[in-house]
């Protein structure tokens, strides 16, 4: 079973996607990564650790992953 990280750090980063996190900031953060020793982005996450769960616009995860690609 996959356990999730319970705190962020320089590799790890929560994003809130309860409202639709801007794609703009997705891309801060996986550039941000690619421009260090990498990291690990979750979305749906919340600063303190709580799972809330993505966006309906983010839940394709092929779609997701192309945008992040292009």
């Amino acid at each position: 079973m996959y356990r999730f990280p319970t705190e962020e750090s320089l590799t790890v980063e929560f994003k809130s996607d309860r409202n639709c996190l801007p794609d703009n900031d997705i891309i801060d953060v996986v550039v941000a990564f690619a421009n260090t020793e990498g990291g690990d982005l979750y979305l749906g996450i919340e600063d303190d650790g709580t799972i809330t769960g993505l966006h309906p616009k983010h839940r394709d995860i092929t779609r997701l992953t192309a945008f992040i690609a292009n």
